[in-house]
């Protein structure tokens, strides 16, 4: 069970790392448009 849960922790960490870099692109994009 605990190891279950671990995976579940790096996965979680791993997306949130995903979803910050996209949204930093997308920010970036943003801004060179204006």
């Amino acid at each position: 069970m605990p190891r279950i849960v671990s995976l579940n922790l790096q996965l979680i960490i791993h997306l949130d790392c995903l979803v910050k870099v996209q949204w930093n692109h997308f920010f970036h994009a943003v801004l060179d448009h204006l």
